[in-house]
């Protein structure tokens, strides 16, 4: 058994924890529509961890939902045992065979405090072949972590009607105050909602939502 962690604040620097004991590998229905996309052959899907709807992940190994106020209040998915994998996998039902499909989602390796920290987000359209679509770098003479990103993941989910999204951790040391890595991390102030978005179409003309042209365009402001 693994407890699933959601925070409480304390006065001070502390954190509360409400625990509830989940089964390390416990397949959880999987998630419906959560958002409106104003057209028949469209889906968007969230995961938002400050809200009650928000689907529960399908698949939880060696991982828990922890909080930090060390620098700015959050949540996120991180490994429970170090030099252990973790996975946490979300699985979402799409009413018709994908055509297009764009994936939001945040990872955080943060190699500066562990630098043997590996961190991955794969796609899946059967549950058993695996695409990575993002990863944060050992070379610590690259990128030294990665954060909200937003890809095309159409050609490894084209024709799939049950979409599984995997978040892959491993770390060698346990902070007391900071996760590291962090997998769908979310500001408890409310600026970084929803941690994942993904939106699926049944036609390869439809138009792609604008959460996925503003963020790529705030990436390539970053970059330059």
């Amino acid at each position: 058994m693994i407890a699933e962690m959601r925070p409480t604040l304390m006065i001070g620097w502390c954190i509360c924890w409400v625990l509830s004991a989940v089964p390390a590998a416990a397949a959880q229905e999987p998630a419906t529509d959560l958002t409106d996309s104003g057209s028949p052959g469209e889906v968007e899907f969230e995961v938002d961890h400050f809200r009650e709807d928000s689907p529960e992940p399908f698949y939880v190994v060696n991982a828990m939902l922890r909080g930090e106020r060390m620098t700015s209040r959050a949540i996120y998915w991180h490994p429970i045992r170090p030099r252990q994998p973790a996975e946490v996998v979300y699985r979402f039902e799409s009413p018709f065979p994908v055509v297009q499909a764009r994936l939001k989602a945040i990872l955080i390796g943060y190699q500066s405090f562990d630098a043997l920290v590996e961190g991955r987000v794969e796609v899946s359209g059967d549950g058993q072949r695996w695409t990575v679509v993002k990863e944060t770098s050992l070379d610590l003479q690259g990128p030294m972590y990665l954060t909200r990103f937003v890809v095309d993941v159409s050609e490894a989910l084209r024709g799939a009607t049950t979409i599984y999204v995997r978040g892959w951790m491993k770390n060698s040391l346990f902070y007391p105050s900071l996760g590291v890595p962090q997998w769908l991390r979310q500001d408890l102030e409310g600026q970084v909602n929803p941690s994942l978005r993904l939106w699926l179409a049944a036609d390869s003309d439809a138009i792609e939502p604008e959460w996925v042209g503003a963020l790529l365009t705030e990436e390539s402001a970053r970059e330059k």
